[in-house]
């Protein structure tokens, strides 16, 4: 049997819930597109944005001024709560309403709460039935099973809204910084700038109100998916905590709550941790050349005569990047330039830097190694790459709490490999450069 015919009212109550919300729909509005949402979710997702907007179900473009109210979806809403009310004052019975027995059952084909007379029945005879207890449990664990990934998702976003809000307090600042210095100025030249003046602290008010009007939209996107995600965590931990059959009148529900989560990409995650990296000359090999700006590294062909540092490699031609990390996530890029032979990765701080050294995970290590059009990855064995493109752009992704070091093809975003390891002290950047080849920081 179906699905949708085993449980009327739950499908009626899956087709009457918003997708925003995950609630019955309150005020229901339609879009160009076809889709509809409460009005005060849609109104929430596109605060303060203007012009064409996307949905937040299939992301085409609609006007604002398209949304339409759905009275037929409005009286499907108030008559499937009505529905729902009579069938939950069943349940909260425990009876069934066919035989008036007690619920002691659970039909796995109808996925359904039935009784001992029911099981007998023509409907469920050729079924298969298990105690009501048993089938609970199953249902509980499926439910705990997705607590963990929206626990993690939702931190995630937490996560994301803490570094988009210093972001904009730190643009914020440097308007208003723009600003005092530009009445400053003009407040000298008045008599022959007042023009110029009022021109350009009017375009700074525009990028003011586009700020102010992007900071906004995202806000309020983050607080969104938190809110949601808050909001399904707390429903399932309270849920697990039921008898099993209270908790088995909506388990079905809940997870389809659950199933219409749509995780992030891993892409989408490294954007936000993106950080701008300096190389360190201190720490840089003598026949090494490092740019003014501390972005860019070659090799010389002579030995520049430096005073001693323990910081130092003097024997292969490395040098590391002048930050590095005990916790969080990073994401750096590096563009290669010419066809001589490099490495890329990171290196724990206590890493060998007088003397050789092997470049392995078990030295403090974790790198890929490219020549012309060949690539290994720094293992033991050596690990042979075929990437689908030539590797102009390495991206390097740090998790620190989660363990592990991936590489990608910055250009594709393609995969190329990943370290797992467990990291206990601070790990820098690191690059190794021979004749022939420029690395920068990108």
């Amino acid at each position: 049997m179906a699905e949708s015919e085993a449980s009327p009212v739950a499908s009626l109550q899956e087709e009457a819930t918003c997708p925003v919300c995950l609630e019955y729909f309150s005020d229901p509005v339609g879009t160009e597109c076809g889709h509809n949402f409460c009005r005060a979710c849609i109104s929430q997702c596109w605060d303060g944005a203007d012009g064409r907007l996307p949905c937040p179900e299939c992301r085409e473009l609609c006007h604002r001024g398209s949304l339409k109210a759905n009275r037929q979806l409005k009286n499907i809403v108030r008559i499937t709560q009505q529905l729902a009310l009579q069938s939950a004052r069943s349940l909260e019975a425990g009876l069934c309403a066919k035989h008036d027995e007690k619920l002691k059952v659970y039909c796995r084909d109808d996925m359904a709460s039935i009784c001992v007379v029911c099981s007998l029945s023509t409907d469920h005879r050729s079924h298969m039935v298990i105690p009501m207890e048993e089938a609970a449990q199953e249902f509980k664990v499926k439910c705990k099973s997705w607590l963990d990934p929206l626990k993690k998702e939702m931190n995630e976003f937490l996560e994301q809204q803490s570094k988009e809000k210093i972001k904009f307090k730190a643009l914020n600042n440097t308007l208003e910084n723009m600003r005092q210095k530009i009445v400053t100025e003009f407040e000298e030249l008045r008599k022959f700038l007042n023009n110029q003046e009022r021109l350009l602290l009017s375009r700074l008010e525009k990028m003011d109100s586009k700020l102010a009007t992007a900071e906004k939209a995202k806000m309020s996107e983050l607080s969104g998916r938190i809110s949601s995600l808050g909001n399904l965590v707390a429903e399932i931990e309270e849920k697990c905590k039921l008898a099993a059959g209270d908790f088995m009148k909506d388990a079905k529900l809940t997870l389809n709550k659950c199933a219409k989560v749509k995780f992030q990409k891993p892409e989408e995650k490294m954007k936000y941790c993106k950080v701008g990296v300096n190389l360190d000359p201190v720490t840089a090999h003598p026949r090494l050349i490092i740019s003014e700006a501390r972005r860019c590294v070659e090799y010389g062909e002579n030995t520049k005569l430096l005073p001693e540092d323990p910081r130092r490699f003097d024997f292969f031609p490395c040098v590391l990047g002048s930050e590095g990390f005990t916790t969080g996530r990073y994401y750096w890029e590096v563009e290669v330039r010419g066809g001589g032979g490099w490495y890329v990765g990171a290196a724990r701080e206590s890493v060998k830097r007088k003397g050789g050294t092997n470049i392995l995970p078990s030295d403090g290590i974790w790198a890929i190694w490219g020549w012309k059009n060949e690539y290994k990855v720094l293992t033991s064995p050596l690990t042979i790459l075929s990437p689908k493109v030539t590797l102009s752009k390495l991206g390097v992704y740090l998790d620190y709490e989660g363990r592990q070091l991936s590489l990608y093809n910055a250009d594709t975003l393609e995969h190329l490999y990943t370290f797992r390891h467990v990291f206990t002290e601070k790990i820098y950047p690191f690059f190794w450069v021979a004749s022939k080849v420029k690395l920068c920081l990108v």
